[in-house]
């Protein structure tokens, strides 16, 4: 294997460590949103940044795939 692909590879895979880590995040905040939510707390500020981090992390998974698999 080339030094090249090799870190090609450890690129890929820092990438899909770091989004695994943004979902795990993620997920945890959409868990403490809920709670907001079912005690009556305004969150609409919360859920923006929420959507904006999921937005990101789809993109992140695009680019991912697409390094992966190129087509």
């Amino acid at each position: 294997m080339s030094i090249v692909t090799s870190h090609f590879e450890a690129a890929i895979e820092s990438l899909s460590r770091r989004i695994v880590e943004a979902e795990m995040r993620s997920t945890a905040a959409a868990g403490a949103l809920s709670v907001l939510i079912r005690s009556g707390f305004d969150t609409s500020e919360v859920e923006q940044r929420l959507n904006e981090e999921i937005d990101r992390l789809l993109i992140g998974r695009w680019w991912l795939l697409k390094l992966r698999y190129p087509s």
